[in-house]
């Protein structure tokens, strides 16, 4: 009789192991499902991180700058060639104004004197140490935005400020 009842426990301890294991592989290969774009997009975002396309070719600082001079080496030495063409115009053409954009992000955490030195580098200051003492003076040290800017052209101290610190 002992060796029925210990077989009996053997089949039923089985059985529960058995339906257990079953319902954590099907719980894991639905875990595994393929999330849809927009989904990955939320899960990503809610997690504090941007999504990039890696079919995309994405450039670091230094090969930007580098494919900018050789765009500008390439343009320069295409124009003294067309420089020598002896062809008469046609039409004067007059030289458009270029409009130039100063766009750049600030970055959650960003020191006073990291914006000083960006600002002052874009040419949006004039004067890094000016624009220091100006931000100390009115107590906007640690109101700078994180967010990206984008100015048409280049502001006034007091319309920059107001830009930074505006949420």
């Amino acid at each position: 009789m002992a060796s029925r009842k210990t077989y009996l426990y053997g089949l039923g301890t089985g059985l529960i192991a058995g339906s257990l294991l079953l319902q954590l592989a099907s719980i894991g290969q639905s875990a595994t499902s393929a999330l849809s774009e927009a989904e990955l997009q939320a899960a990503a975002a809610a997690g504090g991180y941007v999504l990039k396309d890696a079919r995309m070719a994405w450039f670091n600082e230094s090969e930007v700058e580098a494919r900018v001079a050789e765009a500008v080496e390439e343009a320069l030495t295409g124009a003294a060639a067309g420089a020598g063409d002896e062809k008469p115009a046609e039409q004067p053409v007059e030289a458009l104004p270029v409009a130039k954009i100063y766009a750049f992000t600030i970055a959650e955490g960003t020191e006073l004197t990291t914006v000083a030195k960006l600002l002052y580098e874009l040419g949006l200051v004039s004067d890094y140490n000016g624009f220091l003492i100006e931000m100390d003076e009115r107590g906007l040290a640690g109101k700078i935005q994180a967010k990206h800017y984008r100015f048409d052209r280049v502001p006034t101290t007091d319309e920059l400020i107001e830009a930074l610190i505006t949420p």
